[in-house]
């Protein structure tokens, strides 16, 4: 018995369709499971990765802090324990500064025309 080539491309394509539903099926999976993981650190009211609000006074320690420790030693995790406020992440810290001195950055520029 002789197989067609045409019935053998069909049965080919047939099975890379099954094999590329179940990658696209746990794919989907791996997003939905995600998706639930990321609602829930969202909706947990203790949850350590929310942004703070970064209030006039608590720039100001901020820039206390950097004072204190001189621009070349201010490094976020120095910045948190110089500043002691309460909940303040490591990482909080670092975003303020990286955006910080990026405005910095800008202002010196923009003073040097």
């Amino acid at each position: 018995m002789q197989i067609s080539p045409v019935s053998d491309a069909a049965a080919i394509v047939e099975t890379n369709k099954a094999s590329s539903s179940i990658e696209d099926a746990a794919c989907l999976n791996q997003k939905q499971k995600t998706v639930e993981l990321w609602q829930e650190r969202s909706e947990d009211s203790n949850d350590n990765h929310r942004r703070p609000t970064w209030t006039k006074e608590m720039h100001q320690k901020f820039l206390d802090a950097i004072e204190i420790l001189g621009n070349d030693n201010a490094v976020p995790k120095k910045i948190v324990e110089v500043m002691g406020v309460p909940g303040l992440s490591r990482e909080n810290v670092a975003c303020h500064l990286q955006k910080y001195r990026c405005y910095m950055k800008q202002t010196d520029a923009l003073s040097g025309q």
